[in-house]
């Protein structure tokens, strides 16, 4: 149950510009919100409509996965 109200938690602040994962496996970014599916970016000009409840977790940024390890501490 708490991993449920987590990831409705989740689901509420996820907003267009947000990297995501889906339970498929997919990465890409959200850029538009609907009601109750996301429009997800996974190319450039490749936009896919998910269903919210598919979304699996928000994912790091790219800058974050850029940084050495000791630079992600700080």
């Amino acid at each position: 149950m708490k991993r449920n109200k987590l990831h409705q938690k989740l689901l509420k602040e996820l907003k267009p510009g947000d990297e995501v994962m889906t339970t498929g496996g997919l990465f890409g970014t959200i850029s538009q919100v609907k009601t109750d599916r996301f429009v997800v970016e996974i190319a450039k000009g490749i936009r896919i409509e998910v269903n919210r409840s598919n979304v699996e977790v928000r994912a790091p940024s790219a800058e974050a996965k850029d940084k050495p390890a000791d630079e992600k501490k700080l």
